[in-house]
């Protein structure tokens, strides 16, 4: 694993809303960010999503569980903690995310977890036609 990505997941494990400006640090101009909600090309953009999270978004931190790698890219199975406002319930999301870099930053950050479940299936209205398809596409073993 290239040393800007070791950099980066540090920066992830430690960021804070005063700090995520320095993500223009370790990704490039053009880095491609996406996640269930956002898709976007460049560094400033992907710094304003991530400082709207810390703003709408209390409580947030992010820890990274497990890495796998290879020399350019990387593999990150993480938790996301926050909670929706003060006060309330404490939420976790775990998702992976794959980082990929040209040795000297971070081009790539590609989210990957289950927004459905997590985000949707709690909105009133729109959580019951969530938790409705699932159903039907589930193959009813569920024993948890």
């Amino acid at each position: 694993m290239s040393q800007a990505i070791r950099n980066y997941i540090d920066f992830l494990g430690r960021s804070t809303p005063e700090t995520i400006s320095e993500l223009k640090e370790y990704c490039t101009e053009d880095v491609h960010f996406r996640d269930p909600f956002n898709e976007v090309h460049s560094v400033e953009h992907f710094v304003a999503i991530m400082e709207e999270s810390y703003e709408t978004l209390s409580e947030v931190s992010f820890e990274v569980l497990e890495t796998f790698w290879s020399e350019q890219a990387a593999v990150i199975k993480w938790n996301f903690y926050f909670r929706m406002k003060p006060g309330a319930e404490k939420e976790t999301i775990t998702g992976l995310s794959e980082i990929r870099s040209d040795g000297a930053k971070v081009t790539a950050h590609l989210d990957y977890w289950d927004s459905g479940e997590r985000i949707y299936a709690r909105i009133p209205v729109l959580g019951f036609f969530v938790r409705q398809v699932r159903n039907r596409v589930s193959a009813g073993l569920d024993n948890s």
